[in-house]
């Protein structure tokens, strides 16, 4: 199952509600502290996500032969190529 960024965003919110004693009436702050700290986490994914081609061992290869990137997905299975 995949979490969506407001799964993870409502998770980590409640786990700063608990931290900080249940205390009611601070929604609004723990909602934002959470994507605060969840935007922190993927800045570093989307960096890499939008590097130069080149930085990135299989982009670099293909850029080297002007052919588009090829993605594998794991092993081949028998019997398909």
């Amino acid at each position: 199952m995949t979490s969506t960024p407001r799964d993870l965003i409502a998770k980590r919110a409640y786990e700063i509600w608990e931290q900080e004693g249940r205390l009611e009436g601070r929604e609004a702050e723990q909602w934002l502290r959470a994507e605060q700290e969840i935007a922190a986490q993927a800045a570093p994914v989307r960096a890499f996500a939008a590097a130069r081609p080149e930085t990135i061992p299989a982009r670099k290869a293909a850029a080297a032969e002007n052919r588009p990137a090829r993605v594998t997905q794991g092993p081949k299975q028998p019997g398909r190529r």
